[in-house]
């Protein structure tokens, strides 16, 4: 049994063991330190659309003791600048702090183990966030469109992150990925157009679909040792891309998976590679394909009519 309590400026459901969950506001505050106990009951949770669109609200801080912040908690509080969250915190649900469009640094405590879909989407102003060693999994679009992060590092620990999690975050520069990562998601980073540089680690066997494409700015992609799988338009207009090498291992690279890399000049492909999708080096006009005779990258050169070389030195002296 749960009963629904309207205490002071809280609607707060309070559960068989007398601990509340807040799940409405009618006050007005601009800065909101919510209280530990209300009416006599331990705050555990801030319940699914509990503060949404409180325009008004600039500040809030969450006492210590709640371990869940629900689905839209803090939806569209579009003036909400400063977030604190306590370290009893676990999760964030889905789109808790979406389209809070001032909200500009966060620090996500030691504690939380999963941030949802699209948590933090759409929060412009956000230029830096600090995830915790104790999160495992980011969710689809978690990040998405957070225009202004300029950095991220992703925590050994985290083992998954999501469909489009940093998608169109356009002005980061600078990414770390997990060591514990297995694989890029599809659309993971799509269109992080300022992003120059990555090293995806090892433990990756499978880069998603699309899921660098439109990094326009990145001149240089470390692919790792264990990689199988490459996806379609993984590095798709990747314009400042020069030279890759595709590791040995690797068996499948998809459409359009280096399509209009513009600046790319040469792509490594092993042996083991017997699948290369259409188009996957389309309108990369100055691309040589540096391949093994008899192998699949050749015959596929040959049918595309890419230039084909059998070394990295004759590559090079094809270009001067």
């Amino acid at each position: 049994m749960t009963d629904c309590l309207t205490l002071g400026d809280y609607r707060c459901q309070i559960d068989d063991g007398g601990a509340a969950a807040i799940i409405g506001y009618t006050g007005h505050a601009g800065a909101l330190e919510i209280p530990e106990e209300i009416g006599g009951h331990r705050v555990v949770s801030i319940g699914e659309g509990a503060f949404a669109s409180c325009d008004g609200l600039t500040a809030v801080t969450v006492p210590d003791g709640v371990t869940s912040i629900g689905e839209r908690a803090f939806f569209n509080c579009d003036h909400l600048t400063e977030v604190s969250l306590p370290g009893s915190v676990a999760e964030i649900g889905e789109r808790a702090f979406c389209l809070c469009y001032d909200l500009s640094a966060l620090v996500i405590p030691y504690g939380v183990a999963s941030i949802g879909y699209a948590a933090f989407a759409d929060c412009v102003s956000l230029g830096a966030v600090e995830l915790p060693g104790s999160l495992v999994s980011i969710g689809e679009a978690a990040f998405s469109g957070c225009e202004a992060l300029n950095g991220v590092v992703i925590p050994n620990g985290v083992r998954s992150i999501g469909k489009s999690a940093f998608a169109s975050c356009t002005g980061m520069t600078a990414l770390t990925l997990s060591d514990s990562l297995a694989e890029i998601s599809d659309e993971a980073f799509f269109e992080c157009s300022a992003l120059t540089a990555v090293v995806i680690p090892d433990g990756v066997t499978l880069i998603g679909d699309w899921a660098f494409s439109a990094c326009r700015a990145l001149e240089s992609a470390v692919l790792p040792k264990g990689l199988v799988f490459i996806g379609d338009g993984a590095f798709a207009e990747c314009q400042g891309l020069t030279a890759v090498v595709i590791p040995s291992g690797v068996t499948s690279i998809g459409y359009e998976a280096f399509s209009r890399c513009t600046a790319l000049n040469r792509a490594v492909i092993p042996a083991s590679v017997t699948e290369i999708g259409v188009d996957a080096f389309s309108f990369s006009d100055h691309v040589a394909l540096v391949v093994v005779p008899g192998s699949e990258a050749e015959d596929y050169a040959r049918s595309e009519g890419i230039r084909c070389v059998y070394s990295e030195a004759e590559a090079e002296a094809e270009r001067d």
